[in-house]
């Protein structure tokens, strides 16, 4: 065969293929997982990536055309990875750590001499990071108990009704996913703590809103309107997220003889400048305390605290698609929550004392010395004192001592990681199971892709 004839060849598969991406690329229908490429010129490409070269290329493998292919990262948006098996989580004295340009890494906390920190991430293996190029540092849970994990079929759940605007027997499973393409509840008693932390993943299509029911006892969808009509349910919290050019949430109370105010606790409202059809939600909810906060990509986006005693004694969680578009929910996991609130990012501070919060939201200011034995010596103004690691919340850097990031020369890739992990380097290469590049604050880094989720370039 001819170069003119295999290109000519190659062309007509893509031409095909193109066909093919074009009825199904916006879907969110169950589909095999894959990794996903977003051109800047609008189209979207499945396949798999393999690799990269270090002259600005990277490998892929298109489904239908059995030879490698390359694409050039200055033609590259976005790349979204499939499901790939994430690499170990870190086995004790885990913690989150923000960089001053607002990465986030996660990991093992391995020691602290007053200068510089230790950390083994899942992702980039052991890492040093200076003192004056960190921003806070967070304690969190090493193995909570985890009650729900899924979906893995529609087993266990139970399928809402038919009532008025919501239809029956409306969402399906596939690959991983709970999807609604039309109104329609779904609902599994999880038997949630009082303290849990609820995470998920949703994708959407057109512009739905997304109802979650807080610890309900009801799995069938109830009528707000006319809830007091209703049987007898006891009280829960309904969450409802507007998903389109902006994301909207409230929280709002529902029990049978309360008043029902639909802008229930207050409303968050988030521009997504992005045009993003999908979002990681965190949830954590302290029962007893009526406390409730919502995190979209790991930034808080509201703080609700119920003044009345709403709750009754549901367990249960129930998902509604409130209509207006299509609905993909993937990676739930219901776990218990320690009660430790996100890393504050705003946090005013004075002079050029760090400041320890701990779990009872006491305060210790001072220099932070060495993490010794689990115990972290901070230099107070009447003498070192030792504070266990477990019995913190949080942990501020003084903003006297950071140091701003170095301008950047070159265009950054933007990674999200398996575990909410986010970090902005300079790639390098990919090849034998590594991704390398470089950090503006690290160096540089070596990246285990199975770890990869997303892709965002400058």
């Amino acid at each position: 065969m001819t170069g003119k004839q295999t290109w000519a060849a190659r062309f007509w598969h893509l031409w095909w293929a193109g066909l093919f991406l074009a009825a199904t690329a916006g879907s969110l229908w169950p589909a095999a997982p894959e990794d996903v490429v977003w051109l800047r010129t609008g189209e979207r490409l499945r396949g798999t990536i393999t690799g990269m070269t270090g002259e600005g290329w990277f490998r892929w493998q298109h489904p239908f055309i059995n030879e490698e292919m390359r694409l050039a990262l200055t033609n590259v948006l976005k790349i979204r990875f499939g499901n790939r098996e994430s690499p170990n989580r870190p086995q004790g004295n885990a913690c989150q750590v923000r960089l001053v340009n607002g990465d986030w890494l996660s990991g093992q906390l391995l020691g602290f001499d007053g200068t510089t920190l230790l950390l083994e991430n899942p992702a980039c293996g052991r890492l040093q990071i200076a003192r004056h190029f960190m921003d806070g540092l967070q304690p969190v849970e090493t193995d909570p108990r985890i009650v729900y994990q899924g979906p893995t079929g529609l087993e266990g759940w139970t399928m809402g009704q038919a009532v008025a605007g919501v239809e029956g027997n409306a969402w399906v499973y596939g690959n991983g996913a709970l999807i609604a393409q039309k109104a329609g509840s779904i609902a599994r008693d999880v038997k949630l703590p009082d303290l849990v932390e609820i995470s998920f993943q949703v994708e959407w299509e057109g512009a739905p809103t997304l109802a979650l029911a807080l610890f309900t006892d009801r799995l069938q969808p109830i009528q707000l309107a006319n809830k007091d009509e209703e049987p007898a349910f006891g009280g829960f919290y309904s969450l409802q997220i507007s998903l389109s050019g902006y994301i909207m949430a409230t929280l709002v109370p529902v029990k049978q003889k309360l008043p029902l105010n639909p802008q229930g606790l207050g409303i968050a409202i988030h521009q997504n400048r992005s045009q993003e059809s999908r979002a990681h939600f965190t949830i954590r909810a302290n029962k007893k305390e009526r406390l409730v906060l919502l995190y979209q990509n790991g930034e808080l986006l509201r703080r609700w605290q119920d003044p009345a005693d709403t709750l009754g004694n549901g367990t249960a969680l129930r998902f509604v698609n409130q209509g207006q578009g299509t609905l993909r929910l993937s990676q739930l996991v219901v776990k218990h929550w320690d009660g430790r609130q996100a890393l504050q990012t705003n946090l005013v501070m004075q002079g050029t004392n760090d400041l320890v919060v701990l779990l009872n939201q006491d305060r210790v200011s001072g220099t932070l010395g060495t993490l010794k034995d689990k115990e972290w010596e901070v230099l107070t103004p009447v003498g070192p004192v030792k504070v266990p690691v477990e019995r913190i919340e949080q942990l501020h850097f003084s903003p006297a001592a950071r140091q701003a990031p170095p301008p950047q020369t070159a265009a950054l890739a933007r990674l999200t990681l398996a575990n909410q992990d986010r970090l902005a380097i300079q790639l390098e290469q990919w090849s034998e199971g590594r991704l390398t590049g470089k950090h503006p604050l690290l160096g540089r880094v070596e990246i285990n892709p199975l770890a990869l989720r997303e892709i965002l370039f400058d």
